[in-house]
């Protein structure tokens, strides 16, 4: 089986909400956790993976399209599979809108006067997912996105209009959310930082990320804690004596397991709310354009 890139430098989240550098949002981390579990890893490979066609890559635009939606990626919440050797700076991942309810329904039509989107003129990669009767589309940084679905027009015909559904009363606090990063987006072309603050238990992530990788390769505990605390501290903190920082990579290694092993879908949606089917489709109303897996 092909080993996923390891290590969590490519994941730094321990960061001030002032640093502009940029922090992943919750979409690319679950794609961290994912990636690393040894079932979608295996089924990837060995796996009948529908045959995904590039109809139109013209940077910053790529237009993708298969016959029909996969059963495969839908068990592991993903629209389209995706290849797990690539990080969640370079990976296309679409999550599913009842596993990611961040990820809003559109519709789409033709731009009638300036409140008008078109999306090669924002700094940032797009990707459009066409599949029978909807398109998929992801705009990206790297380490962030912000993702929506149509079922009503076409964002290849632009400039257009975006018009996205009302969010329902148990997915209404990351839609929202959506919305003002994409509004945000329009507005001044780049990915908002100030609306993509690292996720409130990131740190957590990180140290759990930094422990799993080095317990895959086989390192003692103490060499995870050295990886986790630094050599000087483990040195000094170590011995028998020193419960707390064993009991530190014990539970950052045990809730390395958890998010590989399911618990990355608690990190898209941690209220464990489920979208009706109502929700993850654009309302008939005209609200306000906007500028601009299997379980353990």
């Amino acid at each position: 089986m092909a080993r996923a890139e390891r290590g969590s430098s490519n994941l730094e989240l321990a960061r001030s909400p002032t640093d502009p550098s940029p922090t992943p949002d919750r979409a690319a981390w679950a794609w961290e956790w994912l990636r690393r579990n040894p079932h979608y890893r295996s089924a990837v490979r060995w796996a009948a993976l529908p045959d995904i066609q590039i109809l139109r890559r013209t940077p910053p635009l790529t237009v993708l399209t298969f016959a029909e939606p996969s059963s495969f990626a839908r068990a592991w919440g993903l629209i389209a599979p995706e290849v797990p050797d690539r990080a969640a700076g370079s990976a296309q991942v679409f999550w599913r809108p009842d596993v990611n309810p961040g990820v809003l329904g559109a519709r789409v039509e033709p731009s009638s006067d300036g409140e008008s989107v078109n999306l090669i003129e924002l700094a940032c990669t797009v990707t459009v997912l066409q599949l029978p009767g909807e398109e998929h589309v992801r705009l990206s940084d790297g380490l962030r996105s912000i993702q929506f679905f149509v079922r009503d027009g076409t964002v290849l015909n632009g400039p257009v209009q975006v018009r996205f559904g009302m969010p329902g009363h148990g997915v209404l606090t990351p839609r929202l959310d959506t919305m003002r990063r994409f509004a945000a987006l329009l507005r001044t072309k780049r990915f908002p930082h100030s609306l993509f603050a690292p996720p409130p238990h990131a740190v957590w992530w990180a140290q759990a990320l930094t422990a799993f990788d080095a317990a895959q390769i086989g390192l003692p505990r103490r060499e995870i804690a050295a990886r986790l605390f630094g050599a000087e501290a483990a040195a000094q903190h170590w011995p028998a004596e020193s419960e707390w920082m064993r009991s530190r990579v014990r539970r950052a290694m045990q809730m390395g397991e958890m998010l590989v092993n399911g618990g990355y879908r608690k990190i898209l949606n941690p209220s464990g709310t489920r979208p009706r089917a109502t929700e993850d489709k654009p309302s008939n109303r005209k609200p306000p354009t906007t500028n601009g897996q299997p379980r353990a």
